[in-house]
């Protein structure tokens, strides 16, 4: 059985299928053809791995309803989480600096992450803090103005728990967009 996840791989796995015989699951995660660093291909590649695949994992109602034109063999099955990394956070000291309340946030920002309502939010509330956790891929110069906002770069995956300890409210501001449509946010889980 081959478990693959990403749609450029599907020559590779076709060849392997045929040698041998595998079984092919295509766990679909997100809606590859959204993202704007994927090549343009990557649709055909998409299409010609979910009907080539024995069944189709998705994380969401919508990337299912996608995948259904190509194989009617689909599983939904939704992100989770490391519930006891994330269960109970421990006490620590990590933001003991920061003013509350805090509003967190950890993950990519990119281009789908919405500095804009960040920027709208943290003016109004100037005496709450905004802590933004994850690598910085899109344009948060307007944020990195702001007193109140935090952007703390990447951190190691073991250690967010320790900040989300610190995090009075947690938050997904994503854009309205057909990739974030198709999402089941694992950070949701998390939260």
């Amino acid at each position: 059985v081959i478990v693959t996840q990403f749609p450029l791989w599907y020559n590779l796995i076709q060849l392997l299928k045929k040698q041998f015989g595998y079984k092919i699951i295509f766990d679909v995660l997100d809606n590859f053809s959204d993202f704007d660093n994927v090549s343009i291909a990557v649709n055909e590649y998409e299409q010609k791995l979910a009907l080539l695949s024995d069944i189709c994992v998705c994380t969401s109602d919508k990337l299912a309803s996608k995948i259904t034109k190509y194989n009617s063999n689909i599983e939904i099955i939704k992100n989770g989480t490391e519930f006891n990394l994330f269960n109970k956070p421990v006490k620590n000291e990590i933001l003991k600096n920061i003013g509350k309340p805090i509003i967190g946030y950890y993950g990519a920002l990119e281009y789908w992450f919405d500095v804009e309502l960040i920027d709208y939010i943290a003016r109004k509330r100037p005496h709450y803090s905004f802590i933004l956790i994850g690598h910085i891929n899109t344009d948060v110069q307007k944020l990195e103005d702001l007193p109140n906002v935090f952007l703390l770069g990447e951190k190691y995956y073991l250690d967010l728990p320790k900040y989300l300890y610190w995090f009075d409210v947690c938050i997904i501001p994503f854009k309205i967009c057909e990739l974030i449509a198709c999402t089941n946010p694992v950070k949701f889980y998390e939260y």
